[in-house]
């Protein structure tokens, strides 16, 4: 129970109460984490199992399917993707959001062990990893220098940049990317080996051999004890040369510098990273799990100011990237939207007031009740970020209408002559049960929203606790603090307001006309239905608005089979068209990296490029204009195939949109069923970069062994395959001591012998049974073949993925819903499923969770409303209003060329406790009016004349905190003027024909001569006068 009268005469508790709210909220909000988007840490755990030597079809068949069968029916297992490659299979096992990442790694270590029985004999141990959803760098820095090596610029940025900012408090971990790490290559020369009687394998059994440091007993003398060992005495490259790894009598002593260049060498060439044109190594800095992304920004960018100071001469280091740039400037931009919402309500409100009296109280309610929702956010564990901060924004003109509703019933008692404290206390239990209901059923509409599965759902949840935690405190403060200060600072008006004037009498007409003709009303609502349908259809269907986050990335993929090279070559072309975007200043950045790295592996036929942007106020175009223009001009170079695309909204892996996925019993039926779909995406205007998982192109070369004269020979399949594997692929045999450190040793031949297929034949092997060596060719013969790089599944199925990007104002629901119908009528019986990925798979399962959400949210209101009035069909009257601001919303987007999101579903979902309150405030006062006797058309009417003018400013202090956000700009605007367009225009219809349709409705709708007011927690009951 609320004792009105209690808060109204005391202040001083009122006051002190009041500031302790206060003050709380501003230690809550100093002491909240600041991230970019709610913690939406998806619980990943994957498993690699090495299979060597096997092909992609043997692992598919002998080793994925084997875990699959035993993952299958984990606890709050979402999805589960794998592939199958050439000695390799990966699994990919994504889980509920409520699943502890930890407890799933357990469970699959449990369940991958039972299924080691099952796999083939020589599989290495599968590896079961967490990933951690933050593993993406918040910052990136490029080092480079006019006089050091790339070696000696990546040991600096390891040794020296790296150690410095892995001690940061926050720092988890570094990364280094388009470095070379230092490594003694053994380069060998295969006609150098034949000339000598040896193998490749000789030469590695020698390292491990000799490159050797042991242990060699110890002295245990009277006095002294000593431990021996053997010293390795190969510490410099010239040692390494002099090692001899062979000694005949015929032949004499063979070193290893006699059939091999020795030299300290990159572990692997091939690797390019470039800044605006420029070679240089990059350094990521990746933020620890739960570690405010912000703070740790500023920590390093500290750190390096230091390091910038301390460089030697000829280094210099740059910011590249910053991701907390956008988050910093996002925050911001809600942050003036936030303040510009605040004045704009304040000044709704006195210009309707025309008091700074009366001002006064409802504006103190604003930043009370903003401020005060941080200690509820701090409370449940939330953060301060982008949702948060626009569930505010959005509540502001929602937390001053129970100030405004009290504070004018106040104000129009002191106006008829009632003294001040008696006004305030009697004028606030008036209004007391509309408050608690309105507020109650705006909390009703957002419940649902906390009961959302998925991302959308852990996203959406804090927007729904931070704006129900605000219209709880304004519901308290205005039930409480506003009565006191009322009783103190109002007075009654100079001249008070009359009753009867011209307008107030042409609406009342209007309202008693439409009370007399209820069918009227009725009709609207019907007409606003229709509306509704049909602005639903036409408009058009997102994810979400597409967001200039500041930059974009480049994919670039050649045939399989291209060389690294050739991939350098095309990257490089890539460069020459995209740095005049940085001359010209629209790019602080043009970052390319060669080859590019997918799920931790380097992909040689691939490249990678993210464009850096300006800052959104010194850019005269979009990046989605920006992107359209780079798909054009990448399009003019041959034989590759680009994505450009931009990062995705709440946190979704970066790829396509359009992810869409087809399973079927073979990948031969696949296959077809994908070209025959792709074929027609190819046709539609709307699509673009399509491309599969899946493509028979892979060039590969097979080696068939005669078995039996290996066998005669002594030589088995094993020896055959660890030889090619040194010689081709090189191989770490042992270490070497270089400054403190121990360098990988690496055996390969040198990069002239093994271009072509014709090498492989000056290859040889040692025969255990004679000795003698044996010329490769002997043994095997070879076959060029085409195959796919690899086999994916999806959910214990085969499937191949089709993916897209969208052109211009073409959606991806008409994306999805041209290819289902594609994959309906070319292939209706070989694709037996389809499902999908991404952010295409978040857009199908948020459009059927936010009408579900939507239908609840109807439902609970209903009940509220049934328990406010006692009655099962007078809520009717008030929830065919909510058809209004809905069509007002809907006719908003379709004016200003807006689509159905998930920002926008938000704003109509909404709407329906907004359009709810303004039928309250109308049906609470003409049921009290019909209770003392009144017929139903009267109280109706009088009803409407006395509570249009708070209608009027509560409907216009909504809009005008809406009103920023329609007109917002910069980061992240995007996502503010989609919803910001739906409340504004939602709340305007609802407001203006609220005014005349639900007294109309009150009549149509009557309850019962018994209903019971079930606002008994008020005080005592009191009506106007």
């Amino acid at each position: 129970m609320i004792s009105i009268e209690a808060f109204a005469r005391n202040a001083l508790v009122t006051g002190i109460l009041s500031v302790l709210l206060f003050a709380s909220g501003v230690l809550a909000y100093l002491a909240l984490p600041v991230r970019e988007y709610p913690d939406t840490e998806t619980p990943i755990v994957t498993v690699q199992t090495d299979y060597r030597g096997a092909a992609a079809a043997v692992v598919e068949t002998r080793v994925t399917r084997e875990i699959e069968e035993r993952l299958g029916g984990l606890t709050g297992l979402r999805t589960m993707e794998s592939t199958s490659q050439d000695g390799r299979s990966s699994i990919r096992l994504e889980f509920d959001l409520d699943r502890d990442v930890d407890v799933a790694a357990s469970d699959v270590r449990d369940r991958v062990g039972r299924a080691m029985a099952d796999l083939p004999p020589g599989i290495d141990p599968p590896v079961v990893t967490r990933v951690d959803a933050d593993a993406s760098p918040i910052m990136w820095f490029n080092l480079a220098s006019d006089r050091l090596s790339p070696m000696e610029l990546t040991d600096y940025a390891r040794d020296v940049i790296a150690e410095r900012l892995s001690a940061l408090p926050g720092v988890g971990n570094v990364i280094i990317s388009g470095g070379m790490d230092r490594t003694l290559r053994i380069w060998l020369d295969p006609d150098a080996l034949a000339g000598r009687g040896l193998t490749v394998t000789d030469v590695e059994d020698a390292l491990r051999r000799q490159n050797v440091e042991v242990p060699a007993g110890r002295i245990d003398g009277a006095e002294r004890y000593l431990a021996m060992r053997i010293a390795r005495g190969f510490d410099t490259t010239d040692d390494m040369r002099n090692m001899i790894i062979h000694h005949a009598a015929d032949r004499g002593t063979t070193r290893l510098g006699d059939v091999a260049d020795v030299e300290i060498g990159p572990r692997d060439t091939r690797a390019e990273f470039r800044g605006n044109g420029e070679p240089m190594v990059g350094i990521g800095t990746v933020r620890r799990s739960g570690a405010n992304a912000v703070e740790v920004a500023e920590n390093v960018r500290a750190e390096v100011e230091l390091i910038r100071a301390a460089l030697p001469a000829g280094l210099t280091l740059a910011t590249s990237y910053d991701s907390t740039f956008f988050i910093g400037a996002a925050l911001q931009e809600v942050g003036m939207t936030l303040a510009m919402a605040a004045i704009m309500v304040i000044a709704v409100i006195w210009a309707f007031l025309g008091s700074w009296r009366t001002t006064v109280v409802p504006a103190i309610t604003v930043p009370l009740s903003v401020v005060a929702t941080f200690t509820v956010l701090w409370a449940m564990g939330y953060s301060l970020n982008l949702v948060t901060l626009l569930a505010l924004v959005l509540a502001i003109g929602l937390v001053v209408d129970d100030a405004i509703v009290v504070i004018e019933n106040i104000q129009r008692r002191l106006d008829d002559g009632v003294p001040p404290m008696k006004a305030a206390i009697e004028g606030t239990r008036q209004v007391a049960g509309a408050v608690a209901s309105t507020t109650l059923v705006l909390i009703a509409v957002f419940v649902p929203i906390a009961f959302m599965d998925g991302n959308l759902g852990r996203v959406f949840t804090e927007l729904a606790v931070a704006v129900s935690a605000a219209v709880m405190f304004s519901s308290v403060i205005a039930l409480t603090l506003a009565p006191m200060l009322s009783a103190r600072l109002l007075r009654p008006a100079a001249v008070p307001p009359r009753p009867g004037g011209r307008s107030t009498r042409l609406y009342a007409g209007v309202v008693g006309a439409l009370a007399a003709r209820p069918i009227v009303a009725v009709a609207v609502v019907l007409a606003a239905f229709a509306g509704i349908w049909r602005l639903g259809t036409s408009l058009p269907e997102q994810f979400a608005p597409p967001e200039d986050r500041g930059r974009f990335s480049v994919a670039m993929t050649a045939p399989e089979g291209a060389s690294y090279a050739y991939a350098q070559s095309v990257m490089r072309a890539v460069e020459d068209r995209l740095l005049p975007y940085h001359e010209s200043g629209e790019a602080i950045r043009v970052l390319v990296r060669t080859p590019a790295r997918i799920d931790g592996r380097e992909i040689y036929n691939s490249g990678w490029v993210t464009m850096v942007l300006d800052p959104w106020d010194v850019r005269t175009r979009s990046a989605q204009d920006m992107i359209a223009e780079v798909r054009e001009t990448l399009s003019g170079i041959p034989g590759v195939r680009f994505a450009v695309f931009g990062p995705r909204p709440f946190n979704i892996r970066e790829g396509a949109p359009v992810q869409v996925v087809l399973g079927g019993a073979t990948y031969a039926d696949l296959a077809q069923a994908q070209e025959a779909v792709m074929r027609r995406a190819r046709d539609n205007p709307g699509l673009t970069s399509i491309r599969t998982d899946y493509e028979e192109t892979k060039p590969q070369i097979d080696l068939f062994i005669d078995t039996e004269r290996a066998a005669a020979l002594g030589i088995s399949v094993l020896d055959i395959g660890r030889a090619l594997e040194t010689a081709m692929g090189g191989r770490e045999v042992t270490t070497f001591p270089f400054n403190g450190e121990e360098l990988d040793v690496i055996v390969q031949l040198s990069g002239d012998e093994r271009r072509q297929p014709a090498d492989l034949d000056r290859l040889a092997l040692r025969a255990a049974e004679t000795g003698a060596v044996v010329p490769l060719s002997s043994l095997v013969h070879l076959e060029e073949t085409v195959t796919a790089p690899q086999l994916p599944r999806t959910d214990r199925m085969r499937t191949v993925t089709i993916t897209a990007d969208l052109v211009g104002d073409y959606t991806l629901a008409e994306a999805l819903a041209f290819i289902e119908q594609a994959i309906a009528e070319e292939a209706p019986e070989t694709v037996t499923r389809v499902s999908y990925k991404g952010e295409s798979r978040e857009f199908v399962e948020a459009g059927a969770a936010v009408y579900v959400t939507l239908g609840a949210a109807l439902g609970l209101v209903y009940l509220v409303l049934v328990v406010q009035f006692g009655s099962l069909i007078r809520p009717a009257s008030i929830l065919l209003g909510v058809p209004l601001a809905m069509g007002g919303g809907l006719l908003g987007l379709h004016l200003t060329a807006g689509s159905l999101n998930v920002y926008s579903q938000i704003g109509l979902l909404m709407l329906v406790g907004l359009a709810a309150k303004n039928g309250i405030l109308v049906v609470e006062f003409a049921r009290q009016l019909e209770a003392e006797g009144r017929s139903a058309r009267n109280a109706a009417v009088e009803a409407a004349r006395l509570r249009a003018r708070p209608i009027l400013m509560t409907g216009l202090s909504t809009a005008a905190g809406a009103l920023p956000m329609v007109l917002a700009s910069g980061a992240g605007s995007e996502a503010r003027i989609e919803i910001g367009t739906v409340v504004l225009a939602g709340v305007a219809a609802s407001t203006l024909l609220t005014l005349v349709i639900v007294p109309a409705l009150f009549v149509q709708f009557p309850g019962r001569k018994t209903e019971v007011r079930s606002t008994d927690w008020v005080e005592s009951r009191h009506h106007s006068g």
